[in-house]
């Protein structure tokens, strides 16, 4: 009895350690080699792995253990966050995750859409022309340069290869811009061919000429086959009989106020 009394007193006096996987309120309550993280006593390794699942979840990139706390310690760390996958905050930068270089910008949206693929000033923002070739700005517009942090078309050979040079004509740069310059290249577009646009005129391709309007597709289909005020209309009730619209939906009255064919 003496001998079990004894313990008790020295166990209260030396202090009993929690092991790992008790609760814990501070380090003080764990085990020399434990720390005591979220009310739990870990070892190092358990504590890391802790911190490692946990902060998959959050934005701060916190993985790993130290001290009794999940701190940010490294680029690693950064990348496991969904700081990094969202936000490209993947890089180590003054205790914290953040925008440090171009590869952090390179898997956002706003990189392959905007072409905002460089790392400056901790932000992602359009930084050299490859930022501006790979976006579809580039490909339909003919926005392939980067200038002012903005992507522009700097050369009449980009406006060229573009999709807007074919469809709408608009192949010359022009502050910044593709756009109609010459009758021969809305000659050759889509435009010319499907609504009359065979004339560069304000930097676009519009229908100058009555000919324009009776050769193009919306003609035939629409019965806008007469120039009136710069555009191609339904000129007269003959433009829409000779129409498709007029023999499959019956819209075969030129509508002077809509320039349109309609219902009779």
């Amino acid at each position: 009895m003496r001998h079990a009394v004894l313990i008790a007193i020295v166990l209260t006096i030396v202090g009993c350690k929690n092991s790992q996987g008790q609760t814990c309120q501070s380090g003080a309550d764990c085990a020399s080699d434990l720390m005591c993280l979220k009310g739990v006593c870990h070892s190092q390794d358990s504590g890391t792995k802790y911190c490692s699942e946990s902060c998959r979840k959050e934005l701060d990139g916190a993985c790993t253990a130290k001290d009794g706390l999940c701190i940010t310690a490294s680029d690693q760390d950064c990348q496991a966050s969904n700081g990094c996958l969202h936000q490209g905050r993947c890089s180590f930068i003054d205790g914290g995750c953040d925008i440090g270089k171009d590869q952090d910008c390179a898997e956002l949206k706003i990189c392959k859409t905007e072409g905002k693929c460089s790392a400056k000033n901790k932000a992602c923002v359009i930084g050299k022309d490859a930022d501006c070739q790979r976006i579809e700005a580039c490909k339909k517009l003919g926005l392939c340069a980067a200038k002012g942090g903005a992507c522009v078309a700097a050369t009449d050979e980009q406006c060229k290869k573009s999709d807007t040079c074919s469809r709408a004509g608009a192949c010359r740069a022009t502050d910044g811009a593709c756009i109609a310059a010459d009758d021969e290249a809305c000659a050759a577009s889509i435009a010319c061919r499907t609504i009359g646009g065979c004339a560069a005129k304000d930097g676009k391709c519009v229908p100058t000429k009555p000919e324009h309007c009776a050769k193009a597709a919306t003609c035939g289909d629409q019965g806008l086959c007469s120039l009136k005020e710069g555009a191609c209309k339904a000129g007269s009730d003959a433009d829409c009989k000779r129409s498709l619209f007029c023999k499959h939906k019956g819209l075969c009255k030129a509508d002077k106020a809509t320039g349109a064919c309609a219902a009779q």
